[in-house]
């Protein structure tokens, strides 16, 4: 017990020193965020005329403690829709690409990360309450876990996002695979498809947006579609980005190569589905065994068993 205040000052000293890196950590990546909003000016006065964002709202921009701690500041009108692939790809898989939103989960992991050495620190100091190696352990190890918790829920977030873009990818290929037929060009027809399909898969439909957008900047077409594959991180949308590459390579026709690649697409979508209805008999069987079974044998048996009792006691 002796060396608890001293515990407690390399504790305290620690967690000032983890505040210090954290903030410089965020003031680093806020200049390079300032570097590459100035790098991509030129790009976004291409995509002007086109529906892109202008300077004066990427002016607007908060600034000060609000821009720091990711808040949305006086007269923000949202950060610049060409930025958005530009945000790390952990996040982009989960569907993440407002920097504001990503400042708030970081600092959320920090908070978390320091609530339990506080509260240790106040309970000490205020209530007097002692404090051991066991305790000094179990506070750093709900640091650690309340630390990579949000970590854990994005994964969850990130897995559930991919399974709803597998789900509707298909209809989304259908869709291009119709617009591409009509007439419209690839680049039209992508920025078709992210409007129309927006009910059915608002995920869909922003990749798409992106898609989109990164075509508007000036970005090499295979580029973007290679951004594509990376941030969505499904087989079928690989396969799509490798035949569009390979069909302005070698100058092929986009349609043809699309309405293939539709109906093996959706050969692939009714095989996984027949496969799903074979397997459900023998999901079934647990449940089965478990909750009908015994509701089956009660009410089978119960009033043989409740006659055999009455005649027991009437002996």
């Amino acid at each position: 017990m002796e060396n608890i205040p001293l515990l407690l000052s390399i504790a305290t000293f620690i967690v000032i020193l983890f505040l210090f890196f954290t903030a410089a950590s965020f003031l680093a990546a806020r200049k390079k965020e300032q570097d590459l909003l100035h790098r991509t000016e030129k790009w976004s006065e291409k995509a002007k005329n086109a529906g892109g964002s202008t300077s004066k709202e990427r002016g607007s921009k908060g600034t000060g403690l609000f821009a720091f701690l990711g808040l949305s500041g006086k007269g923000n009108k949202g950060l610049d829709e060409s930025m958005y692939a530009d945000t790390p790809l952990f996040y982009q898989r989960a569907g993440i690409y407002n920097r504001s939103a990503i400042r708030l989960y970081q600092i959320l992991r920090i908070l978390l990360f320091l609530t339990p050495p506080i509260l240790l620190i106040f309970s000490y100091l205020v209530y007097n309450r002692p404090v051991n190696s066991l305790t000094l352990l179990v506070v750093f190890m709900a640091a650690v876990v309340a630390y990579f918790l949000p970590v854990l829920w994005l994964k969850m977030v990130a897995r559930a996002r991919k399974k709803e873009l597998d789900r509707t990818f298909p209809d989304a290929m259908d869709l291009l695979m119709v617009c591409v037929e009509a007439g419209l060009g690839i680049d039209s027809a992508i920025r078709r498809v992210s409007d129309e399909i927006h009910i059915t898969s608002p995920e869909l439909a922003k990749e798409f947006k992106i898609l989109s957008l990164e075509l508007k900047t000036g970005r090499s077409r295979n580029d973007c579609l290679k951004n594509l594959a990376r941030r969505t991180d499904l087989p079928d949308v690989n396969n799509l980005v490798s035949l569009l590459i390979q069909a302005d390579k070698y100058g092929t026709g986009v349609a043809n190569a699309l309405k293939v690649h539709s109906e093996e697409m959706r050969q692939k979508r009714y095989s996984r589905l027949e496969e799903l209805a074979a397997k459900l008999p023998v999901k079934l069987v647990v449940p089965l065994i478990l909750f009908i079974f015994p509701a089956f044998f009660v009410v089978i048996m119960g009033p043989a068993a409740i006659q055999v009792l009455r005649v027991i006691i009437q002996r």
